[in-house]
């Protein structure tokens, strides 16, 4: 079978002796906006393959041009800083990710018309993330909701940016402990995708994920089960078996049932210590027994004093 560049060849066709950016490089200059829109696609490629460190090479040169190109005060520079600052995020370099945002938040701040810009709440929405990664949630929902306002004026309450605004805001509750907040926020944004993209759709199955944690968090744990199933089934045929988010929603449902079968565990473990010392007194041999086995299971839940308390 001929190759690709060998059907090429066949009719008379050479591969290239120069690439795209060379090409543009050549014709138009190294400082011109056509150059970093290659260079742009290039970092694309090495985001993909996590090559950060090349990325950031290319950003570098591409703000350069930006800045020459279109003064340094252009939306378009803004959204390259947020892209900087999304390479840092994705190292987990949250401190140096925070600078581009807020940077970028200073050029997009400089006219009036991109106060409730668009741009401005994806920038608002990068510094929540930001803060979150740093586990300053006080921060992060106060950008969240930033973000939200502007989202909501310009998108409306039913897009999917103003849905996952509202998922944030719940994500920051759920690490604060407040879990009738979370609840409502991921409820919300459940009723919001199910009207969107209907009841099987993979995002649609993420937000009932959401609320099947918080459920499970609030000792309603037969309700998140029910939710994890259909979360499971969802999942496995919109994305596939092998994917990380089916994964993930194994792991919660076993880590679920493991919490179920333990609680079963242990109710029967008291009704048969109960049945001992009813019938054989606290003092038997047997009943010992039984609460050693009591005791070993408790400390295995975490429950140490509890567990102290029926050694001794």
């Amino acid at each position: 079978m001929l190759t690709h560049r060998a059907d090429h060849n066949l009719w008379g066709f050479s591969a290239p002796d120069s690439s795209a950016k060379e090409i543009r490089v050549e014709r138009l200059g190294e400082v011109h906006e056509t150059v970093a829109n290659t260079l742009q696609t290039i970092a694309n490629v090495y985001h993909m393959q996590e090559r950060f460190d090349e990325e950031l090479a290319e950003y570098a040169t591409i703000l350069k041009i930006r800045e020459e190109c279109l003064g340094p005060n252009h939306t378009e520079l803004a959204l390259t800083k947020n892209r900087i600052g999304g390479i840092y995020f994705a190292q987990d370099r949250f401190d140096e990710a925070l600078q581009q945002f807020n940077e970028s938040m200073a050029i997009l701040y400089q006219t009036k018309a991109n106060e409730e810009h668009p741009d401005t709440a994806s920038t608002l929405q990068l510094m929540g993330d930001a803060y979150e990664g740093m586990e300053e949630y006080d921060k992060a929902l106060a950008q969240y909701k930033e973000a939200l306002v502007i989202r909501q004026k310009v998108f409306g309450n039913s897009h999917a940016l103003t849905s996952a605004t509202i998922h944030s805001i719940g994500v920051i509750n759920l690490r604060l402990n407040k879990l009738d907040a979370a609840s409502a926020e991921f409820t919300r944004v459940l009723a919001m995708r199910k009207e969107c993209l209907g009841e099987n759709h993979a995002d649609t199955a993420l937000a009932l994920q959401s609320v099947g944690e918080v459920q499970q968090r609030l000792g309603k744990k037969a309700e998140a089960m029910e939710a994890y199933k259909k979360v499971l089934e969802v999942l496995t045929t919109e994305l596939g078996k092998d994917s990380i988010q089916v994964a993930n929603a194994m792991r919660l449902q076993k880590a679920l049932q493991k919490e179920l079968d333990m609680e079963q565990t242990a109710i029967g473990q008291t009704k048969e210590l109960d049945r001992r010392q009813w019938a054989l007194g606290e003092d038997h041999p047997d009943t010992a027994e039984m609460l050693h086995d009591n005791a070993v299971f408790k400390a295995k839940q975490g429950l140490l004093d509890e567990a102290l308390d029926q050694f001794k």
